[in-house]
C-alpha cells in the first residue's frame, strides 16, 4: 500500500479435500501479489509479452512452503520468482493453452533482500547437500504428458552409475492457491552445482546449450562441436607417447579442416551455378576463414543486401526458431538484412511495419530509392499504444512512396504489435515483411525484451531488417 510501511510476507497453506494423485506427493505452494504474475509488471503476463524478459529486472518476491507428508518437517521462505526457459518457450507461452504451453518452469532465488541468503535444508533426501542458492521448478516442456519422469529417471540412472548427477523430485505445485499439477524440482547446473562435485574451477568449463561458455575458458572441452572428434583419448599414457598422440591430433585437425574447406568450396559452387542460371546476374564467390559477424563486417562496403538464414544449424534438434547469429549480425551490420527461414519465393506485396521512428522511416526511404520494387504493392501498418501523431506519420510514408510511383496502402492497428503484424501479413497475404531493427541497446532489450526478436520469431515470411 502507497505511502505504508513493506513487511515480510506470511502465508500458512492447508491442502484439503485434494485426491490421492495430489496429496500423495509433496506439495510447493507459492503466493506473491497478483501484479507480479499478471499486468504490466507480471512475468507471465503476455500482452505485453513479458515472459519473453529476463534478469533480476524482471524477478518478484514470492512466499514458498514446502508441505510433506514424509516425517520431514515441512517450512515455508521468502525469495526470489523468475521465468525459466528458452526463447522458443517464451515465446509461446499462453496461459489458457493445454499443456505444454500453458505451463512454465520457474526458478527460486534465495537471497538476503527477502528473507535468508541460502535455503539451508536437506530438500533432496538421497543428498548429502543441504545448502542451495537457487532451485529449478521444472515444468517438463519437453515430458509434457505422462509419464513426465523422463528427466528425472535419467537423472537417477546416471547418478547411480557412479556419474555427478544433478538431484531432483516430484510435487504437485500450487500458485495463488491453484494448482499447477506436477513439477520437477531440481538442482541447477551451474557453478555451485559443479564446485560441489568436481571442486575448483581448473578441472571443468560450464557450456549452455548453444555453445556459450557461462563459467570456465573453454580449455577443457572443444567449444567447436562441429569440429570435435568422437575419439576417445582418455587414459593414462606412457611418456613416450605423448609426442605420437600431439602428432596425431595434430594431423587430424588439419584433416577436418581440408575436409570443411572443401564441403564449403563445393557448396559455393552450386550455389554459383544456381545464381548464373538467370541472365545478367554477375556472380562473385568467396570464401572466407574466422568468426561470422568480423567476415560480414569486413564486406560491407561492396554489399548491398545481406541474406541470412533466419534459423540455425541446429534448429531441428533444439526447437530454437531463430539462430544464435541473427540479433549480432543485425545490430553490426550497417545494411538491410534478409532473413528467411522456409523456402523463398519471389513477393508479390510487401508490408513495412512502421512507428515512425527513424529506423522504420529510414525503411520507407530506402523502398522510395528503389524503382525495382514499384511494382509491388505496400502496405505500411503502425501497432500500438494509440497516440496522436500516427495519421501524420502514415501520412508521411504515403506520400513518400507514392511520390516514386508505388502503390500504398496504410492502417493503424491498435493492440500488440507481434499480434497484428502477424495477423496483417496474413489477412492481406503478404509475401515480405520490411521493418527496422533493435533500436534499443543490448541492455535495455535483456530487460525490456526486444520486439525486433518477437516479430522474427513470429513471422512466416522473408523479413528484411534495417539497422540504420
Amino acid at each position: 500500500k502507497r505511502g505504508s510501511w513493506s513487511s515480510s510476507s506470511s502465508t500458512h497453506s492447508f491442502v484439503l479435500g485434494k485426491s490421492k494423485a495430489v496429496t500423495s506427493l509433496p506439495v510447493i505452494s507459492l503466493v506473491t501479489d497478483k501484479k507480479n504474475i499478471w499486468g504490466e509488471t507480471g512475468i507471465l503476463e503476455i500482452d505485453p509479452r513479458n515472459t519473453n524478459k529476463r534478469g533480476m529486472a524482471w524477478e518478484r518476491p514470492i512466499s514458498s512452503e514446502f508441505l510433506f507428508k514424509d516425517s520431514r518437517d515441512s517450512f515455508q521462505v521468502d525469495s526470489g520468482f523468475r521465468l525459466q526457459g528458452g526463447d522458443f518457450i517464451r515465446a509461446r507461452h499462453t496461459p489458457y493453452k493445454p499443456v505444454p504451453w500453458s505451463k512454465y518452469s520457474f526458478r527460486l532465488y534465495f537471497r538476503g533482500k527477502y528473507g535468508e541468503s541460502r535455503l539451508n535444508y536437506p530438500l533432496f533426501s538421497d543428498l548429502p547437500i543441504d545448502e542451495f542458492e537457487h532451485v529449478v521448478l521444472r515444468a517438463g516442456m519437453n515430458d509434457s504428458i505422462n509419464p513426465f519422469i523422463c528427466d528425472e529417471l535419467c537423472r537417477r540412472l546416471y547418478s547411480d552409475l557412479g556419474h555427478a548427477s544433478s538431484r531432483g523430485m516430484l510435487v504437485n505445485l500450487l500458485l495463488n492457491g491453484k494448482s499447477q499439477a506436477y513439477y520437477n524440482p531440481a538442482e541447477r547446473i551451474d557453478i555451485n552445482f559443479l564446485r560441489s562435485r568436481h571442486g575448483g574451477g581448473s578441472k571443468w568449463d560450464l557450456i549452455a546449450q548453444f555453445g556459450e561458455i557461462r563459467e570456465g575458458d573453454g580449455h577443457i572441452i572443444d567449444r567447436h562441436q562441429e569440429t570435435a572428434t568422437s575419439d576417445d583419448h582418455s587414459g593414462a599414457i606412457g611418456f613416450d607417447a605423448q609426442e605420437n598422440l600431439l602428432n596425431r591430433l595434430a594431423e587430424e585437425e588439419g584433416e577436418r579442416s581440408r575436409t570443411i574447406r572443401e564441403q564449403g568450396r563445393l557448396f559455393l559452387n552450386e550455389l554459383k551455378k544456381r545464381s548464373e542460371q538467370r541472365e545478367g546476374i554477375a556472380v562473385d564467390v568467396r570464401q572466407r576463414y574466422g568468426q561470422l559477424l568480423e567476415t560480414l563486417d569486413e564486406q560491407q562496403q561492396d554489399v548491398a543486401l545481406y541474406v541470412l538464414g533466419r534459423r540455425g544449424k541446429s534448429a531441428a534438434q533444439t526447437q530454437r526458431d531463430m539462430g544464435r547469429h541473427v540479433e549480432s549480425i543485425s545490430r553490426k551490420i550497417r545494411r538491410p538484412i534478409l532473413t528467411v527461414a522456409n523456402a523463398f519465393s519471389e513477393p508479390k506485396s510487401l508490408l513495412v511495419a512502421y512507428d515512425g521512428r527513424r529506423m522504420t522511416r529510414n525503411c520507407i526511404s530506402m523502398l522510395a530509392a528503389n524503382p525495382a520494387l514499384t511494382d509491388l504493392p505496400v502496405h505500411v501498418v503502425m501497432s500500438g499504444k494509440q497516440n496522436g501523431d500516427a495519421d501524420k506519420h502514415l501520412e508521411w510514408a504515403s506520400r513518400t512512396l507514392a511520390k516514386s510511383g508505388f502503390e500504398v496502402e496504410t492502417a493503424y492497428l491498435p493492440g500488440n504489435p507481434e499480434q497484428q503484424i502477424t495477423q496483417a501479413i496474413a489477412d492481406r497475404e503478404i509475401d515480405m515483411l520490411v521493418m527496422g531493427a533493435y533500436s534499443r541497446s543490448p541492455l535495455k532489450s535483456l530487460f525490456l525484451g526486444s520486439k525486433t526478436n518477437d516479430l522474427l520469431r513470429a513471422s512466416k515470411v522473408p523479413t528484411v531488417t534495417v539497422h540504420l
